[in-house]
């Protein structure tokens, strides 16, 4: 879903302006990010009908 990687994307930006924190961290946070909203699209594709866009 887009939506979701969207708020995903505008969390991290957040946190990362928050913290000031370092280019490696950010990259970590972001990856650890991107696995999540893997899982999340694997939970929601095995629910048919909660996704439809």
């Amino acid at each position: 879903s887009g939506v979701l990687l969207a708020i995903l994307l505008q969390m991290a930006s957040l946190t990362t302006l928050e913290a000031g924190t370092s280019s490696s961290t950010i990259l970590s946070w972001v990856s650890a990010s991107t696995r999540s909203a893997n899982q999340v699209g694997v939970a929601l594709r095995g629910t048919p009908g909660l996704l439809e866009t």
